[in-house]
Parts: C-alpha cells; structure tokens; sequence
C-alpha cells in the first residue's frame, strides 16, 4: 500500500503515474497550492474579491485591469471563472463596499 508521504523513498511506497494523474491525485487530495500561495499570481485574494465586486457592479474589464496594473485577460478569466472559481464573492455585496480609492470619472 502507498503511503503518500514524499519522504518515503522505498520501492514498495512508488508508483507510475501519469501527470494528468498526478494532477488528478493533487486536485482531489487539495495538495496543489491555489491563490495568492500558487507562485505565479499576480493578484491576492483580497484584490480578487475587490475585481468580482466591481465586474459585478458593471465596471469595464479594461479599467479594472488598468486600476490593478494587470492584463485584461487576467479580469476576464476572473470574470468567467477560468480564475479563481473557487473564491466566491458574497451576494449582498456592492460597489459601494469595494476597498480602493476609485476616481468617478476613472470608470466613465
């Protein structure tokens, strides 16, 4: 029997794998890092709850990805839920409550 701890290098405690199933082993046993822990983010969660908010409330993906200096397709694949799916953004939530320093004329 696998014991899944990595520090385990006996022959009996290995097995071949294909990344897929890896992958597959990762996503279901919560072992792969996600948000801001993931190495390559380029936004926190807090940020991420601040953008659903605003694209909620009808603010435009280029202005939103200019306010937080990042590519538009980051806010889009935030706005779809390619991105950061799992972080939800509660219901009750409006524009109003969003903490950064908006400009009116900024989001015209």
């Amino acid at each position: 029997k696998i014991s899944y701890h990595t520090k385990n290098m006996n022959l009996s405690n290995l097995e071949f794998n294909t990344r897929q199933e890896n992958m597959s082993h990762a996503v279901e046993n919560n072992l792969m890092a996600k948000g801001s822990k993931q190495g390559t983010a380029k936004l926190n969660e807090f940020q991420v709850l601040q953008i659903k908010c605003l694209l909620k409330n009808g603010y435009k993906q280029k202005r939103i990805a200019e306010l937080y200096n990042v590519d538009k397709r980051i806010i889009s694949h935030i706005n779809t839920n390619n991105n950061w799916s799992w972080l939800e953004l509660p219901k009750s939530v409006k524009a109003e409550s969003v903490d950064v320093t908006l400009k009116d004329s900024y989001f015209e």
